[in-house]
């Protein structure tokens, strides 16, 4: 379900927190699962001591049709708004989202340095000891053969 100008996308799946009426007590909120997603309503399955129960055709507590009276006379119905894990789990999966983009970014970095280093630096055909200084100590010089 998604309505832009009232509330914030939800789908299958998402935790919710449930009131019978948009003017409930903070006490009165049951957390929830978006069971269903309607055109501009969602079933709720809620999750209670005494067992599992569902609301249909829930509101969220930003639309405007909450205003109206006449809506909480019906049974089954409620509103809804996302439950501080969901924020939470939106939040952390905006982060890692940002973090992946700034990963490619940084390998795209690397990958571009390291083509360029590898396309400055010239690979010796031969072995040319005039190349490639040699390092460590000298050798120790070896004795002189005389023949006797």
């Amino acid at each position: 379900m998604s309505h832009a100008n009232f509330y914030p996308e939800v789908h299958t799946a998402d935790a919710v927190l449930f009131a019978t009426n948009p003017h409930a007590q903070p006490n009165q909120w049951r957390l929830g699962q978006v069971c269903a997603e309607k055109v501009n309503s969602c079933d709720i399955v809620i999750f209670a001591s005494t067992g599992t129960e569902y609301r249909h055709d829930c509101f969220h507590i930003d639309d405007p049709r909450c205003k109206s009276t006449r809506l909480w006379a019906e049974s089954g119905r409620g509103v809804f708004k996302l439950a501080p894990v969901e924020l939470a789990r939106r939040e952390s999966q905006r982060l890692l989202e940002a973090l992946a983009a700034r990963i490619g970014l940084l390998e795209q970095t690397m990958e571009s340095v390291v083509t360029t280093a590898q396309g400055t630096s010239k690979p010796s055909d031969s072995f040319s000891p005039a190349a490639k200084p040699r390092r460590g100590r000298p050798p120790k010089s070896q004795p002189i053969r005389t023949e006797s």
